[in-house]
């Protein structure tokens, strides 16, 4: 397997966001112009609207030493913040900027005021594995739908299963952490081998998991 980019990198953090100013004695705009300044953020909010916390206060397309950082959300119940380096980094940019808040815009921040985490993970990758050796079952169904399929259409086509999801029983769980898919790249040959994945988790975790999925699948016995 090889890893052929990161989309994204999210952490969100729950935290009360008025408990950071507990006394309003920072002035939002003030904080907004500092977030601006510090990484030349290029969408940011002008307007009172813009800094409606229930719609999520929104700073996008700004810079940071390791790379781009692709935006800051700023919720009444948390803050989310994207890269496409690796949930660590976007994790540890995130405390390092409450730590830089409290230190230079008078905001109030400790490590324990963050109750829960969570994380968004979008990667693309490339690999010799394919989706119908997870069971006979799955071969012998893209066979017979290739077989009617060729012979309605009088040519041969090949069918193969192009993804796998994951996700809770909604209808049990107020938790909506994101589904967990691999799937075939949209508009690529299979020939090329790329596929995309999408994991409610930490980048590790996820590259952890499709590592041993594909180990999984390149060790299955070829389907006849």
């Amino acid at each position: 397997m090889e890893i052929t980019a990161v989309l994204l990198a999210r952490i969100v953090a729950f935290i009360e966001v008025q408990e950071l100013n507990p006394k309003g004695k920072a002035y939002y705009p003030d904080i907004a112009a500092a977030l601006i300044k510090k990484f030349n953020f290029q969408v940011y909010p002008t307007k009172p609207e813009d800094f409606d916390e229930t719609k999520g206060v929104r700073f996008a397309n700004g810079k940071f030493a390791d790379g781009t950082l692709d935006q800051v959300q700023i919720f009444s119940h948390g803050l989310m913040l994207d890269t496409r380096l690796s949930t660590d980094v976007s994790e540890k940019l995130l405390y390092d900027t409450l730590v830089w808040a409290k230190s230079e815009l008078g905001l109030h921040f400790d490590e324990r005021m963050i109750k829960r985490r969570g994380y968004g993970s979008q990667l693309t990758f490339e690999s010799e594995m394919k989706m119908s050796k997870l069971n006979p079952a799955v071969g012998n169904i893209s066979e017979a739908i290739s077989s009617k399929l060729s012979a309605s259409m009088g040519q041969a086509v090949a069918y193969e299963p192009i993804g796998l999801l994951f996700n809770l029983d909604q209808s049990v769980t107020k938790l909506m952490p994101g589904v967990f898919s691999i799937e075939r790249r949209a508009e690529v040959p299979f020939s090329d081998k790329k596929y995309f994945s999408n994991a409610p988790l930490e980048t590790k975790d996820h590259i952890e998991i499709l590592k041993a999925f594909e180990t999984y699948l390149l060790s299955r016995p070829k389907i006849i």
